[in-house]
């Protein structure tokens, strides 16, 4: 393989770990509930309950298989065997993982944020007055 095709390869990898799915849900929903360290929350602690759910989610969702079904044979020669096939797939494990890490630890510096009580009031007037604001908007607009 050239570094074209990895570039393009890891580029169409990135792509597809950055669309949500359920596996975004998963990761934001136990970021947001648990922060990093998982202490002290409903959810079950520890990164092996992390890894579990992540890897079941993504071993029961059809979008992951069919992507990957799909995309490694247009990068990998007909009579490839089976380390390039790895190879790639060892690539497509590496960014997926730094993807959702970046995901996780981002949510949960919001986690940290939106808990004091001055940033919910900020969030809380901002959204009102958002609300409102397309709320007058709507009784302005006629209908044509």
């Amino acid at each position: 393989m050239t570094t074209g095709q990895l570039l393009t390869f890891s580029g169409v990898v990135v792509l597809g770990a950055m669309s949500p799915g359920p596996d975004f849900a998963v990761v934001v929903r136990r970021s947001a509930l648990a922060g990093r360290t998982d202490a002290g929350t409903t959810v079950e602690s520890g990164w092996w309950a992390a890894f579990r759910d992540g890897l079941l989610c993504n071993a029961l969702n059809p979008k992951a298989a069919v992507f990957f079904v799909a995309l490694l044979p247009q990068f990998l020669p007909a009579d490839a065997g089976l380390v390039p096939m790895l190879a790639l797939s060892a690539i497509a494990v590496a960014i997926t993982v730094g993807w959702f890490l970046t995901v996780a630890n981002l949510v949960a510096a919001a986690r940290r944020a939106f808990s004091r009580p001055a940033t919910r009031r900020l969030v809380d007037g901002l959204s009102g007055a958002l609300l409102i604001g397309l709320g007058v908007r709507l009784v302005f607009t006629s209908a044509r």
